[in-house]
């Protein structure tokens, strides 16, 4: 069976992984919207005065009757008041208050100033660098973090918090074993946390623990099963297995669950495309189309076309092309139309082949000089009405690409042995033999050489 994922997995990356597969783990439970990772955002004001540094009494009590009363009515004021307080002999806590004020504000970069002026004066401060782990995770700046949790951990504040987006960081950078071993620290602390274990999941998935995986996978789904993110990872396990029904009936249950993106419905038509099921691809194509405010990009939606002219499923490509232009209407430019026309050209020169249908492909392979597949759906079509001539060219300007060389070339030179021009056919079959050996056609060529020694020429 000949698979068609080059683009199609990473997709499903994508759908697991975005850009990555890390991009799915949604740590909830360390978002700034949940209350409970406030609460204890907020409580890291305080100061662990036995391993880090120390307030004097004045800016204890500074803190205690001025700065935290204000901090849930007017942190903003909390924030300015701390700020002219500073001065050079100001304890690095002070900073570090401050930087943690700012950074509930969303200031990144004054929150970072702060921080990073408390670690400079007090290296090993423990909450500072994890203060700066958050903001820098907050930040997208996930390979910044790193060396800060690393920090924390190695002053003793291994813990869920520091272990999971240690473990989160590390997805994000594609480093898949240091963060399964993350993700399995911080399950030790909180062994009932979804987030830490969906974590370890897609860690072990990348580092070809599969069968790992798939067991916490079903796990978690006996304990949620409307969970589409765990199906979607099911899908993922049962495509790196090479099972495409399964993966196919996980994609279909994770699409029923909830609303479906447009990457995991690309990859149901792909699946279903090389399970030889073309009218469910289309379906889940066309699915795409119809998904509310969807801002597709146009590069993402062709890619379809593309994969069903591959398959040869001409009608198909012929319908989704179609809705294609119907959906974006007057946002294509000449260009994406000019493919999308292209594309509809090839698929009827094998559908209803007609001499009009014959002169537009002709036109487009003008636009399209390095449109293989069209090229050789104009070869087969000038071939079989007797315009040799023009058909030869066709395949030669098809073996020109790289993707349809063989293909082009093999046509070509069965063209040729009609047309009894043995010499140029027995040249390009010895040249197919050596892009790729075919026991077939080397018996067709022993024949043709044979053929040419006894005919004299």
């Amino acid at each position: 069976m000949k698979f068609y994922f080059s683009t199609i997995t990473l997709l499903l990356l994508c759908i697991l992984t975005g850009k990555s597969l890390a991009q799915n783990l949604q740590p909830e439970e360390y978002s700034w919207d949940n209350p409970e990772f406030r609460e204890r955002f907020v409580g890291s004001y305080g100061v662990l005065s036995d391993v880090e540094p120390r307030l004097t009494s004045e800016e204890q009590t500074f803190l205690r009757e001025t700065v935290l009363p204000l901090l849930q009515e007017n942190p903003q004021e909390a924030g300015s008041i701390v700020a002219a307080k500073l001065s050079e002999s100001t304890s690095p806590a002070l900073y570090f208050i401050l930087g943690n004020i700012l950074l509930e504000q969303n200031q990144i970069d004054p929150a970072r100033q702060n921080l990073q002026r408390a670690l400079s004066l007090f290296p090993d401060f423990r909450r500072a660098h994890r203060s700066m782990a958050l903001l820098e995770v907050r930040a997208n700046n996930y390979s910044q973090s790193i060396p800060h949790w690393i920090k924390v951990i190695q002053l003793g504040g291994g813990d869920d918090q520091s272990y999971g987006l240690l473990g989160y960081a590390y997805l994000q950078e594609g480093d898949w074993t240091p963060a399964a071993r993350a993700f399995e620290n911080a399950i030790l602390y909180r062994p009932e946390s979804r987030d830490l274990r969906r974590g370890l999941v897609h860690s072990l998935i990348q580092s070809n623990q599969s069968e790992e995986a798939a067991e916490m996978v079903q796990k978690l789904l006996d304990e949620d099963p409307e969970d589409p993110q765990l199906w979607r990872l099911l899908a993922n396990f049962y495509l790196e297995e090479e099972n495409l029904p399964q993966t196919a009936a996980a994609l279909e249950v994770a699409v029923r669950i909830a609303e479906p993106t447009p990457d995991t419905l690309f990859l149901l038509g792909g699946v279903y495309t090389s399970l030889g099921l073309p009218q469910k691809a289309l379906s889940a194509y066309e699915r795409v189309l119809q998904l509310p405010s969807n801002n597709i990009d146009f590069e993402e939606a062709f890619r379809p076309v593309e994969i069903l002219l591959q398959q040869r499923l001409w009608e198909e490509a012929i319908r989704y092309s179609g809705l294609l232009r119907s959906h974006y209407g007057r946002d294509l430019n000449s260009e994406q139309s000019n493919r999308i026309n292209a594309a509809i050209a090839t698929s009827r020169l094998y559908v209803n082949p007609t001499p009009q249908i014959a002169e537009t492909a002709q036109a487009y392979t003008e636009v399209f000089p390095l449109d293989g597949l069209l090229h050789l759906a104009l070869g087969d079509y000038l071939s079989k009405n007797d315009q040799i001539e023009e058909a030869l060219l066709a395949y030669r300007r098809s073996a020109a690409t790289e993707e349809f060389q063989y293909e082009a070339k093999l046509r070509l030179a069965n063209l040729l042995v009609t047309e009894e021009r043995y010499d140029e056919a027995i040249r390009l079959l010895r040249e197919l033999q050596e892009i790729q050996y075919n026991n077939r056609v080397a018996t067709f060529l022993a024949r043709l050489e044979e053929l040419q020694l006894s005919s004299g020429s």
